[in-house]
């Protein structure tokens, strides 16, 4: 075996380290190697550690698929299960898994490359090429690539269990730190050559003190307290290595390859539960991830077809079709149900959550009903009507916080909000503006500028309504989209509602909604956030009419219009803005 294929300990190496308030970037930005493969890599759950020597050679039998319950298992085998990750973003959930957001019909750069689980199995991260990071549940955002140079993309990434950081792992074997300790990278270890293959994947100790890289000819890289228990490098293989997954006690690890073939090494060896060696298939395997308990794991293939083995429960595939290519797979805590959850129902990504805000705050829960009831009436009343507002009954009340945007209060608010009485909706004027000022969950966003303005914008319109009206501003919010006051680049424009919606989000507004007429594909592209909509029809026939029919009159002039359920239709009557809730 070569010297750089097995490293013990903490190599020594430069790193350019950056602080910000937010979190640190320990980076080692490299120059060695061509783009890289997808991969999923992934780490265990248990909190044990320590290393022990094992032979070199590989543990490989023949195929074998039972599908028992252990039951020493922490969990059962039965309620461990698992997500498949695709390129566009789209997150698929098995087993009973709980999906907790999709990156599917968002505007990205670059591909989604990999995705990690949390050790508890409640919340997953998404990480894509160019390193920007993607995360739902109870997995939190640290930071990310996106936005900065890289010699090499990003080829994967792995949850540090120890802090709840992660690390992500270049094609170059470069290391990205993320609120999780540095121990080394390729390109501070082979300073003037070329590793022989590129990474693929990474895995990281139990205890969070170390990790390894692993190269697509099978050599292993070890770092910190990691231990190399064997490597493929003089192994002839048919088909590359795609990633790697570590046992619970950190002994040992799996490699898999393209074509199937598991090999175990340390304690994974006793562990090996079977493989496709020998076998044809007709899609390459993209990734593996073992159970909790080390009793059996899962493969997937790149068109989300899934093998179980060992213990582990085969609960279902990807559409027959995924209309993206699966690019990874990791453990998930589930309930041992067949039911399985694909991205076109899913909810928005948490960019970045505070602790106060708990991990059930996600889309579906944003394009709730607002309540009305079907053939509601009532109106949206703004500063333009301060003293003269309608009178008689209404059901909806939706009153405007900002009066052309830019954070300039209603001065009529508190006044309107009484009018509105148990109806109320609340709803801001968006315009396009860019701040300099970093906000959270925007790392992400296709323009981060744009999408901290948003952000700013709705928080501070949002804390201002908190102190007119307390408790109240809580209610459903709406976000007005028209034609005026935006920039002539759509991605920028989307990335200011992008930073709106995860404001309100994140300071606990269950329900954002979007007003948008006929401009929106102008102002916004395809962009199609998750929300109800308020769609305006000023003339013409009847409001139950316009409910049904408004999509066919907007596909008549070719207008885009967002995907979510069309829940209010705007009119006029003569003096008013009237609203009717469709059924």
């Amino acid at each position: 075996m070569t010297t750089e294929g097995i490293m013990h300990g903490t190599p020594t190496t430069s790193r350019a380290t950056a602080r910000t308030d937010r979190f640190s970037k320990l980076r080692a930005l490299s120059s060695i190697l061509a783009t890289g493969t997808v991969v999923c890599v992934l780490f265990s759950a248990s909190a044990s550690a320590g290393a022990s020597t094992s032979p070199k050679t590989p543990s490989q039998r023949p195929m074998q698929t039972s599908h028992g319950v252990s039951s020493s298992a922490a969990l059962p085998s039965a309620d461990q299960s698992y997500w498949l990750a695709a390129a566009d973003g789209g997150v698929y959930a098995f087993g009973g898994a709980a999906h907790y957001g999709t990156m599917a019909g968002r505007l990205l750069d670059e591909p989604v490359v990999g995705m990690a689980a949390t050790p508890t199995g409640d919340g997953y991260w998404l990480v894509a090429r160019d390193g920007r990071i993607f995360s739902f549940g109870s997995a939190k955002f640290y930071g990310s690539m996106g936005g900065e140079h890289l010699a090499f993309p990003v080829v994967g990434m792995v949850g540090d269990p120890a802090t709840g950081g992660y690390w992500l792992v270049a094609a170059d074997g470069g290391v990205f730190s993320f609120h999780a300790p540095f121990f080394g990278s390729l390109p501070g270890i082979v300073r003037d050559s070329t590793i022989a293959q590129q990474v693929v994947g990474m895995a990281a100790t139990p205890t969070g003190r170390g990790y390894w890289l692993v190269a697509s000819d099978g050599r292993i890289f070890s770092f910190g307290s990691a231990h190399s228990y064997g490597s493929l490098d003089d192994e002839h293989l048919d088909e590359p290595v795609v990633g790697m997954s570590a046992t619970t006690t950190g002994h040992g690890y799996w490699l898999v390859t393209s074509d199937g073939r598991i090999f175990s090494f340390g304690a994974a060896a006793g562990k090996f539960r079977g493989s496709f060696g020998g076998h044809v298939l007709s899609d390459p395997i993209v990734g593996m991830t073992a159970m909790f308990d080390d009793d059996g794991y899962w493969m997937t293939d790149a068109e989300g077809q899934v093998t179980a083995f060992g213990t582990a429960q085969r609960f279902g595939s990807a559409a027959p079709v995924p209309p993206s290519t699966i690019v990874g797979i990791a453990v998930a805590k589930g309930t041992g149900s067949s039911t399985s959850v694909g991205p076109s129902t899913l909810t928005k990504p948490v960019l970045t959550a505070p602790a106060s805000t708990p991990p059930s705050v996600p889309t579906s829960t944003a394009s709730s009903s607002t309540t009305y009831p079907p053939a509601a009436r009532g109106y949206d009343i703004s500063i333009y009507q301060c003293g003269g507002l309608p009178g008689g009954a209404h059901t909806i009340g939706i009153v405007e916080v900002n009066d052309s945007g830019d954070m300039n209060p209603n001065a009529c608010f508190s006044t309107e909000v009484s009018w509105a009485g148990p109806g109320l909706n609340l709803y801001m004027f968006m315009i396009y503006g860019r701040s300099a000022t970093a906000e959270p969950g925007c790392a992400s966003a296709p323009v981060r500028t744009a999408c901290d303005y948003g952000y700013i914008e709705a928080i501070s319109n949002y804390d201002w309504a908190i102190s007119e009206v307390g408790s109240r501003a809580t209610v459903p919010w709406w976000l007005d989209v028209e034609g005026a006051n935006w920039s002539k680049n759509i991605r920028a424009n989307s990335s200011v509602l992008m930073g709106a919606i995860d404001a309100l989000h994140a300071a606990g507004v269950a329900s954002v909604g979007f007003y948008a007429n006929f401009t929106w594909g102008t102002l916004m592209g395809a962009y199609d956030p998750e929300g109800p909509l308020i769609v305006p029809w000023w003339q013409g026939p009847p409001p139950a009419y316009k409910c049904t029919h408004y999509r066919a009159h907007a596909a008549s002039t070719d207008a885009f219009v967002p995907s979510g359920r069309i829940e209010i239709v705007q009119y006029t009557s003569g003096t008013f803005d009237d609203d009717y809730a469709c059924s």
